[in-house]
């Protein structure tokens, strides 16, 4: 257990100067080109998201269109006296 109260420990878990950002690689990501990203392949990314939000969409539309069909389904039974 240590004896140091919290100011402490977080000064002492802090680097004394900031690292230097030279000496690290650059990120494998980085797409900071001069001439901006390729057109074509932002067209492909967006066809692709496009078919993908579709493809999700129809599920999502045929699960609801199941459970409210499921739920009226059961609609023809005798209600019950007093409620």
């Amino acid at each position: 257990m240590t004896t140091m109260n919290p100011a402490e420990r977080r000064s002492t878990m802090l680097p004394a100067a900031p690292p230097d950002r030279e000496g690290y690689p650059a990120a494998a990501n980085d797409n900071a080109h001069a001439d901006g990203p390729d057109p074509e392949a932002l067209r492909k990314v967006d066809e692709v998201a496009l078919r993908l939000a579709r493809i999700i969409g129809r599920r999502m539309a045929r699960e609801d269109f199941a459970a409210r069909m499921a739920q009226t389904a059961n609609d023809n039974a005798p209600k019950q006296p007093g409620k």
